[in-house]
């Protein structure tokens, strides 16, 4: 069939049609709500330079051979659950202003979103997402891609998650393998809260509760300083922090600790440099923060919980 350059000004219903030829909708417009489910394409599907204006339904199909899809534009919701791609599909250059769902489909090729444009606060998800063959990949551009991927629960879904961890090594975009793994802890955190929640008390006592609330305890203050240390900029800023706050402290301290038999007081110079080198470093590191982490004044209370207990129990023991 050859749909090139047509304009579809209605509902589009291709329910459960069967390709047998090469299908060309090339440069075509959809302008109301488009239905592919259960259709199968047993050669190439030829979608390039599309805008689909409304919400776009390719549930449940089957692609036998290539599916391109690369210039296209979607304005409302892409659908592809449950579908099944036995060789490469391709979204380069596309631009996405809804999600998409590709949600317990498989994989036997690559995809590809290189180049994709993503609305802010828009995802791609990938909940029970298999990848059925060597060859299949999921490809983006190399920090970003890693971003916009998403899952709703832990439970279910940590192959997926392994996969992709895997998938991004093997491409060497340590970036976004680090973004899946610290979206994995994210989700273990979401999980350990919910425990913790619905057993709080009835297991308020049990060695198991105290046991998961550690658990939960430390993995937070891992994320939270550092998004379990998948980002630099927020580990190097908290890092900073923590070195000009403790040096400072013990400078302040050391200082003035003796009174007798004589005062050691430093003189003005000494005091203007290390106030000034602990006021650019502290404010370095905060500056840090407040672009990078996810949540960076939730990280400062993190941090200052973690930070003013540890000097005080060192000048006890020390001094």
């Amino acid at each position: 069939v050859n749909f090139s350059d047509s304009n579809f000004f209605d509902k589009v219903n291709f329910k459960q049609v069967k390709f047998t030829g090469v299908a060309k909708f090339n440069n075509s417009n959809f302008h109301q709500t488009t239905s592919f489910e259960l259709a199968k394409f047993k050669q190439l599907a030829d979608f390039e330079r599309v805008i689909w204006h409304k919400d776009t339904d390719f549930n449940k199909v089957n692609w036998s051979d290539r599916a391109l899809f690369s210039k296209n534009k979607f304005l409302q919701s892409l659908r592809l659950t449950n579908s099944t791609f036995e060789k490469a599909a391709a979204f380069r250059n596309s631009y996405f202003f809804e999600d998409i769902d590709l949600r317990d489909s498989n994989l036997l090729d690559q995809i590809d979103f290189s180049n994709v444009f993503f609305k802010q606060n828009k995802s791609l998800k990938v909940d029970g997402l298999a990848f059925e063959a060597d060859r299949a990949k999921l490809i983006g551009d190399n920090g970003i891609i890693g971003e916009v991927i998403s899952v709703s629960v832990l439970e279910g879904n940590e192959n997926v998650l392994h996969n992709l961890v895997r998938n991004f090594r093997n491409l060497e975009q340590i970036p976004d393998a680090n973004q899946i793994e610290y979206q994995i802890k994210k989700l273990q955190l979401e999980k350990l809260s919910t425990q913790l929640k619905n057993t709080f008390f009835d297991e308020l006592l049990k060695l198991n509760w105290l046991e998961t609330l550690l658990k939960w305890l430390g993995l937070a203050l891992l994320l939270l300083l550092g998004d379990y240390g998948t980002n630099f900029n927020v580990v190097f800023g908290v890092g900073t922090i923590a070195i000009a706050y403790f040096g400072f402290i013990f400078w302040i301290v050391d200082r003035y600790r003796r009174r007798l038999p004589q005062a050691i007081i430093p003189n003005r110079y000494e005091t203007i440099c290390m106030t000034s080198s602990f006021s650019i470093l502290a404010l370095f590191g905060i500056v840090n923060i407040e672009q990078t982490a996810d949540l960076p004044w939730l990280t400062f209370a993190c941090l200052a919980f973690v930070l003013l207990p540890i000097p005080l129990l060192l000048l006890i023991r020390l001094y």
